[in-house]
């Protein structure tokens, strides 16, 4: 984690919590000064003294603004750097959506409390001892020993105790990724739980799998209790002894009462941040499991846009693939598309019609022989796609046709009304917000917003798998008759489709 350990938000963060720790032995040695006022009966120092006691404390206020401030602009900046990086390696690595939400939601959370909050914490209670320590020798050092003697003793407790407080960290991650795919599933298969009159059953699944995180959480957060309260008690029972000897040596007249004071108030602070250093030390050395995942965040390789290639011809030769060891979909299959063909896949469920999609767009490897494009097994494709569960942002349908890429107005509503998509538009406009997963237009406006936007990025090579399957026929007639006109490679997989438009393509593979 010490890449998020400098830069100049950092840097500033850390000046002022340092300089903010300042006013613990200013407010120390102040108050030993009162007594000392009393010892000497200097009356005229009193109101100086006082007043300077209250610009202190001023200044002391900006400088603890300041670093709140300082503080909060690093962790934003921090939180957005982890944050992108955990979407990168989810995208990087192909990991599961709940596994994202989970860090976001839960980890996050832990890390930035218990790691990053706690980092300025320890800074801040390390500057209190550093300057009250000076301020409690050059009162009196044999007085000041025994208190860090005592003081220290306990820290070395602190490892143990940090290492209980990680497994049930991880504990807690580990149940929360879990409740957050059951959640999911849950809801997003709500209608078939339903049909089948099973929701009550689902509903007690997931009261069982939510209470088992919420048991972890407050198994961990016992053990941190346990912890603290003990280094509280353990720092306690340190601080008593040293106050004892304090007020055997001012009755024997080796303390005077302004230093007993100096060297009891500076060091009870001493050996209390002490204590906390050991409380926050935990706290950070728990979240061991949770930077260690934010350590080996894969990044994510951006090609450059010159970088990808048109695909204008595909070669499948001798291709074996299967999604286990015992049974292949794809057998010693061969077969070539050439630029402004039109291949039709037809098939039963699970004959591998998606699988050749996918081995094309290079979400899939073969197991056996070649997939090659343009000649080469091409690393970088344009291939537009268009599927039966379209991809679709919570956004605008301008952004929903541009993916965020400019494109003059013309292209875009030329793709508009190659698709169909004219009326709705027209009715809507361009920049009308789409919902969460869409639900507030239909299946078939979903499949026409992914049509229109393959159209409108005019790949060489277009993949259609179930593209049509939600529209009305007029409208999907429409749709394959804009298809069949491309002067480009057309490959769709289809359950059903009319013989008239069947008839249409150059190629009819069935598997």
């Amino acid at each position: 984690m010490k890449r998020y350990q400098k830069g100049r938000y950092w840097r500033s963060a850390i000046t002022f919590t340092i300089l903010a720790a300042l006013s613990i032995p200013y407010n120390t040695g102040t108050y030993s000064l009162f007594f000392w006022l009393i010892e000497v009966k200097k009356i005229q120092y009193l109101i100086p003294f006082v007043l300077l006691y209250i610009i202190g404390y001023v200044a002391f206020f900006t400088i603890d603004k300041e670093r709140a401030k300082s503080i909060n602009r690093y962790q934003a900046h921090v939180q957005t750097d982890i944050k992108l990086s955990c979407v990168e390696d989810a995208i990087a690595c192909g990991k599961d959506t709940s596994e994202v939400i989970s860090f976001l939601d839960n980890d996050m959370k832990i890390l930035m409390d218990q790691y990053f909050g706690n980092i300025f914490q320890v800074v801040s209670k390390i500057s209190i001892v550093i300057f009250t320590l000076l301020l409690t020798l050059s009162s009196n050092w044999i007085f000041a020993l025994v208190y860090l003697v005592l003081g220290f003793i306990p820290l070395k407790l602190t490892g143990y105790l940090a290492k209980k407080i990680g497994e049930k960290t991880t504990q807690y991650s580990d149940s929360v990724k879990q409740t957050t795919t059951l959640v999911k599933d849950v809801v997003r298969n709500k209608k078939t739980l339903m049909n089948y009159n099973v929701i009550e059953n689902a509903i007690k699944k997931t009261k069982d799998r939510i209470f088992h995180s919420e048991s972890s959480l407050a198994e961990r957060n016992n053990q941190m209790a346990v912890t603290n309260s003990f280094m509280n008690t353990v720092y306690t029972i340190a601080n008593i002894i040293p106050i004892a000897i304090g007020i055997y040596m001012g009755m024997k007249g080796y303390l005077t009462i302004s230093a007993f004071v100096a060297v009891q108030y500076s060091s009870g602070w001493i050996v209390g941040s002490l204590g906390s250093i050991a409380g926050l030390l935990s706290g950070i050395k728990s979240t061991v499991p949770i930077y260690e995942k934010v350590v080996n965040f894969k990044k994510l390789e951006v090609a450059k846009e010159e970088e990808f290639e048109d695909v204008k011809v595909i070669e499948f030769i001798n291709v074996d693939f299967g999604y286990n060891l015992n049974q292949k979909i794809l057998e010693n299959f061969s077969f070539t598309a050439k630029e402004g063909n039109k291949v039709l896949i037809q098939g039963a469920s699970g004959s591998g019609k998606s699988t050749i999609l996918k081995l094309i767009s290079g979400e899939l490897n073969p197991q056996k022989g070649k997939v090659l494009l343009n000649g080469k097994e091409l690393l970088h494709r344009k291939i537009g796609f268009v599927s039966q569960n379209p991809a679709i942002f919570c956004d605008t349908i301008r952004y929903n046709l541009t993916l965020g890429k400019d494109f003059q107005e013309e292209m875009i509503m030329e793709a508009i009304n190659k698709a169909g998509l004219h009326d709705f538009v027209e009715d809507k406009g361009l920049n009308y917000e789409l919902e969460e997963d869409a639900n507030n237009i239909s299946g078939g406006q979903k499949q026409r917003i992914e049509i229109a936007r393959a159209l409108l990025f005019n790949c060489s090579t277009l993949l259609v798998d179930e593209g049509t399957s939600a529209l009305d026929k007029n409208t999907a007639d429409k749709i394959h008759d804009t298809l069949m006109k491309l002067e480009k490679i057309v490959i769709e997989v289809a359950h059903y489709i009319p013989e008239e438009v069947k008839a249409q393509f150059d190629q009819v593979l069935e598997l």
